[in-house]
């Protein structure tokens, strides 16, 4: 008998494209052992999958320095945990092969593992092997939004569902700083919010790792909902608040506040007083309307964001919205209103990128026809005048003009990112770069999704329904 014992478990048959894969690990000692934590180590472990995909068998294996490269860990960095086992312990531990490589696509796979548990080459372990498929899937609705940790813009998460005739349901995956398709985890969380209702993820004042749970929050009828999530799971049922309100938006972004309660800004009519906003706290022993006052505009703005303060007791922050050719600002707690910008020509684009309290960008887009201008605020310093670019939408006077722009993102340093299209490619523009991806390398009909990582790289993400989201980096 081997002095360990490893057996393998899938807790399901079927995963979906973009769906971490994380098996059991059953591990019984025979012997006295000094070992390493048997799913993630440097060199003791190594992750044998096959794969088939269209009558094609492949085989690939990874290790520690895989899950290395692949997170650009420093390999300095002590990878699991040493401990000593007895006789007859047991004991379960995950496997995430997302440790090791990027989402599996579609396919039928097999997997098992081998672990050295001596110090000689033979001093090694088989695991039983687990098989599995991974079937395609059918983007639905997705939310986006960075968060920060260790610095601003450390992780990147997505909520998405997927409407495959298998496997339906709302899934959250969080992206690395570097590349949106490396992923963290990625996880199922449940069917709500049901049918055609669009949700938007919270966003963080504080560090991410602090906070175990998510929020995600969408209008239904005349009640706001959240729903609180972990990276595996949902947390609960859905909570509401009522609004009371006709065509009710919700201000991006909403607040989880470092208390773990959620507070929106929401827009919307009010039989008797016309356009008002309203703050609505979920998550709070009783959920009710924190601040109601009348807006001043005759219609909900299509564009309009909340910058949220640092400070949260109480909860206050600055409203910016879009009013023709002005950018309108108005501060939650005193109600004062000013013009942030006056231009000649309308104003559209309005986004926000905002992480860890004041940290982040505000930007809008004038167009005047053959040029653009974009005028970008940092979070926090909107007193300052704007830094102010002016984008012409092609090259050369016998290029036809780009289509477009369909968003801008702000890009740190860099400034912005801006995505047009031609016939023939996408074009990423910004500042004072250029660059282009052919349209025969996006297999997703649509426009597909401009990210801007901390860094500045830039990225567009689409989802194909055999391989779930895939990123293109794009050369600046």
């Amino acid at each position: 008998m081997a002095p360990l014992e490893l057996t393998l478990h899938a807790p399901k048959a079927q995963f979906v494209v973009g769906e971490g894969v994380v098996l059991q690990i059953e591990q019984v000692a025979h012997a006295a052992l000094e070992l390493e934590s048997i799913d993630l180590n440097r060199d003791r472990t190594t992750v044998h999958v096959w794969a088939s995909r269209g009558g094609i068998l492949s085989k690939a294996s990874f290790r520690g320095e895989d899950h290395c490269a692949l997170h650009r860990i420093s390999t300095f960095q002590e990878l699991g945990e040493r401990f000593s086992v007895q006789p007859g312990q047991a004991w379960t531990s995950e496997l995430e092969l997302l440790r090791f490589d990027r989402p599996l696509v579609e396919g039928h796979y097999r997997v098992e593992i081998e672990y050295r548990y001596g110090t000689s080459a033979g001093d090694v372990v088989r695991s039983n092997a687990v098989e599995f498929d991974v079937i395609r899937g059918e983007v639905g609705r997705c939310a986006w939004r960075w968060y920060g940790a260790d610095s601003p813009k450390d992780e990147l998460a997505v909520f998405w569902k997927n409407d495959g005739a298998i496997g339906k349901g709302w899934h959250f995956h969080r992206s690395v700083a570097h590349d949106p398709t490396i992923l963290r985890t990625s996880a199922l969380i449940g069917a709500q919010p049901a049918g055609d209702l669009r949700p938007t993820l919270a966003h963080l004042n504080d560090i991410t790792h602090f906070h175990y749970t998510r929020w995600a929050i969408w209008i239904d009828g005349d009640s706001l909902v959240g729903m609180q999530f972990h990276p595996g799971g949902p947390m609960g049922a859905p909570v509401i608040a009522h609004h009371g309100l006709r065509d009710a938006t919700i201000v991006d972004p909403p607040l989880h506040r470092r208390d773990d309660v959620v507070t929106s800004l929401i827009l919307g009519i009010d039989a008797n007083t016309g356009v008002v906003a309203t703050l609505l706290n979920l998550g709070s022993p009783s959920a009710n309307a924190v601040a109601r006052w009348s807006f001043p505009a005759s219609s909900i703005p299509a564009e309009a964001v909340i910058l949220w303060a640092n400070a949260e007791d109480p909860t206050q922050g600055t409203l910016v919205w879009v009013d023709g050719d002005r950018l309108r600002k108005l501060d939650t707690g005193s109600g004062g209103e000013a013009v942030l910008l006056q231009c000649d020509v309308p104003l559209s684009l309005l986004r926000l990128d905002q992480w860890l309290g004041v940290t982040g960008q505000l930007i809008v887009v004038a167009d005047r026809g053959d040029a653009l201008e974009v005028y970008l605020w940092a979070v926090g310093s909107l007193e300052a005048p704007p830094t102010r670019w002016s984008v012409a939408r092609t090259r050369s006077s016998e290029q036809p003009a780009w289509r477009g722009p369909y968003d801008v993102v702000p890009a740190g340093e860099r400034g912005f990112m801006m995505l047009f299209d031609d016939d023939t490619d996408w074009i990423v523009v910004g500042p004072s770069s250029v660059a282009r991806l052919a349209k025969t390398q996006v297999e997703q009909s649509g426009v597909p999704k401009l990210v801007v990582s901390r860094r500045g790289e830039a990225f567009l993400v689409e989802f194909r329904p055999t391989a779930g989201f895939v990123s293109h980096g794009i050369v600046q």
